[in-house]
């Protein structure tokens, strides 16, 4: 759980810790999420996926991910950007 994550959503490092992942979640981006996961989990690159999130406050940020699972280290390499801005001028 990165600094730049909980600041993002507004929650301490433990009180993250403390939730499981798909509590930050939209609802309404939950299964699609879970699909992506599962297609990193099986070894596919994601050049961009984008989701929403839920900060502390309730309010909702926009997530676009890039990522990379390494299998044979068990790792998944993410990095997100906030589009949050971005996608408001578009929609405007």
């Amino acid at each position: 759980m990165s600094h730049a994550f909980t600041r993002l959503l507004g929650w301490t490092r433990e009180e993250a810790l403390s939730r499981h992942a798909t509590e930050f979640i939209h609802p309404d981006d939950r299964d699609a999420t879970t699909r992506e996961l599962q297609r990193l989990g099986a070894g596919e690159v994601t050049l961009e996926f984008t989701n929403r999130y839920l900060t502390k406050g309730g309010d909702v940020r926009w997530l676009s991910w890039t990522a990379m699972p390494d299998l044979e280290r068990g790792v998944l390499y993410a990095i997100a950007r906030d589009v949050t801005e971005s996608r408001a001028i578009a929609a405007a």
